[in-house]
């Protein structure tokens, strides 16, 4: 064989090791498909990912110790950015969704998670109680099987009178309901309230934990009594809201235009 024949031979052959190398480092160190990354190397998601329905089947703390799960969470996306949300069996909450910066926060209607990871069958949420969430795709909700009716939900739009009396003591929020577009990153929720104590008829001295998407704060706050409302004060928060019903089970506050809370006895 000739000298030239040769040398072209061990290029070919050079070329064709190096193609084969560069295959096994994109498949080895592939990026998922479904993520891109900003300016600050954070993760960024499309709301087109989270389409479908998922249905919660794993629950942990951050330290990944596994929870019991009461009240699993159903999410249904419909394009462009409609969804359908509940926990357990309690009635469907309907808003919007949507991805905020930096690219990993997800509002869904009047929660907010941060999402950890997306893969076409599988999605990990983060929420600012310290849960992981882990929800995986399915064509149908074990829940739609079940054959039940659906109970209407009461209509939540007149503010009744009560007695400070009717909500003395502690109430823990099982469930929230927005309006569509009118909650965003920037929301300060209330996650319970409780050790409740009147000080007079009107005003009444409590502990309240509230919470937004960077963190959670306890703080002691004056409840102020007013013609079927409450104006809450806890450092440099204050809440007016409503009372829609305070029957000693259950109650339900907040403003009917933009976010309602529904709240059990601690």
């Amino acid at each position: 064989m000739s000298l030239k024949k040769i040398t072209l031979l061990f290029i070919a052959s050079l070329l064709l090791l190096q193609n084969n190398f560069a295959q096994q480092v994109s498949r080895k160190g592939n990026n998922p498909s479904n993520k891109t990354t900003n300016k600050q190397g954070q993760p960024q998601y499309e709301l087109e990912q989270f389409m479908g329905k998922w249905q919660e089947v794993k629950r942990m703390l951050e330290n990944k110790k596994e929870l019991s799960i009461g009240d699993t969470i159903f999410l249904h996306f419909t394009p462009p950015d409609k969804l359908e949300t509940r926990d357990g069996t309690k009635n469907i909450m309907r808003g919007y969704a949507m991805i905020e910066e930096p690219g990993n926060v997800l509002i869904a209607a009047a929660d907010i998670y941060t999402i950890l990871s997306v893969k076409p069958n599988e999605i990990v949420l983060y929420n600012d109680e310290g849960f992981i969430h882990v929800l995986e795709k399915r064509e149908i909700f074990w829940r739609e099987t079940l054959g039940k009716t659906e109970v209407p939900e009461p209509a939540y739009e007149t503010p009744v009178s009560f007695k400070i009396a009717d909500i003395i003591g502690g109430w823990n929020i099982y469930r929230r309901k927005g309006k569509p577009g009118a909650l965003d990153s920037n929301t300060v929720f209330i996650k319970n309230i409780k050790s409740i104590s009147a000080v007079n008829d009107q005003t009444a001295i409590a502990e309240i934990t509230c919470y937004t998407r960077e963190k959670s704060q306890t703080l002691p706050c004056t409840i102020i009594v007013k013609d079927k409302s409450v104006e809450i004060k806890a450092g440099s928060y204050t809440w007016n809201l409503l009372i829609y019903k305070a029957d000693g089970k259950e109650l339900v506050f907040g403003n009917a235009d933009m976010l309602i809370y529904f709240a059990k006895p601690l």
